[in-house]
């Protein structure tokens, strides 16, 4: 199911990832509590469409979701910034 692309990017801004204009596609990096970068990254396109499943997919995997479920309840912003860290964290992803 495809998710508005400004719905998404929000979240991306409020759990923690910084946004970086490119020429093509907006940049989105994961810095941690301290301001450090956590080498999580991904990106979006500038076309202003709503995201399609198989990018979903993509990003599910660069932001180490391990399912679509997860990344879609991260969007719809039920996970707060610290449940995502944690679940990062469990992982031993930073």
């Amino acid at each position: 199911m495809p998710r508005p692309r400004q719905k998404t990017e929000s979240a991306f801004s409020i759990k923690g990832l910084k946004r970086e204009e490119g020429r093509h596609h907006t940049k989105w990096k994961l810095f941690d509590e301290r301001d450090r970068y956590t080498d999580i990254k991904t990106r979006t396109s500038r076309s202003g469409k709503d995201i399609n499943d198989t990018i979903l997919s993509l990003i599910r995997k660069q932001l180490k979701f391990d399912t679509k479920e997860q990344l879609l309840y991260f969007i719809d912003c039920h996970w707060e910034r610290d449940d995502y860290f944690d679940m990062l964290r469990t992982k031993k992803e930073i």
